[in-house]
């Protein structure tokens, strides 16, 4: 199998880039295109291949259940997995995505550990590849990420725990002048 090639899509730069360093800390031999839309979105898909896509619910233009429906409905993209990021985790969008037939659903805020936990499974069960595959696709091993949250994979700042480093100071001396 190739490179897999996955297709992010949000409104907020801010998000696309925490989604997009997420995924490429875990799995840096994956080929990553981000959209601001679902419209734009849209027109990639139809210009090139995804073996993925991580979608926002909530996007002006084409919202992100209107690009997974309309995903659906393509015969040339009908089985790309799709996963639903959003803000929205009330039962009502869970079933609705369930409905639209979205590979898997996570709710924001999420932990990066989630996220690529997500991607992993998707992957494994929408391409028929093992784990240790897609890590090898992916190119990074599967602990690269363990330890890191969103605030360390956006800054690029893994907080590592050490230990303090004894202050000694000269002796001081007892003389008087």
């Amino acid at each position: 199998m190739s490179k897999i090639k996955v297709l992010i899509v949000d409104d907020a730069n801010f998000m696309r880039e925490l989604v997009r360093k997420a995924v490429r800390t875990l799995f840096p031999g994956f080929v990553l295109r981000d959209a601001a839309d679902g419209n734009q979105a849209k027109g990639m898909i139809q210009q090139e291949t995804f073996d993925l896509i991580l979608c926002d619910w909530e996007m002006p233009k084409m919202s992100g259940d209107e690009l997974l429906g309309w995903v659906r409905n393509e015969s040339d993209c009908k089985d790309v997995p799709f996963i639903l990021v959003t803000s929205r985790g009330d039962k009502d969008h869970v079933v609705k995505a369930v409905q639209l037939k979205a590979n898997n659903y996570i709710v924001k805020p999420f932990s990066n550990d989630k996220l690529t936990g997500v991607v992993s499974k998707v992957l494994t069960q929408s391409k028929g590849i093992s784990a240790k595959e897609l890590m090898t696709l992916g190119g990074a091993p599967a602990t690269a990420f363990q330890g890191k949250n969103s605030v360390d994979i956006l800054t690029q700042s893994a907080t590592k725990i050490t230990t303090p480093t004894k202050i000694t100071h000269p002796p001081q001396s007892n003389t008087t002048t």
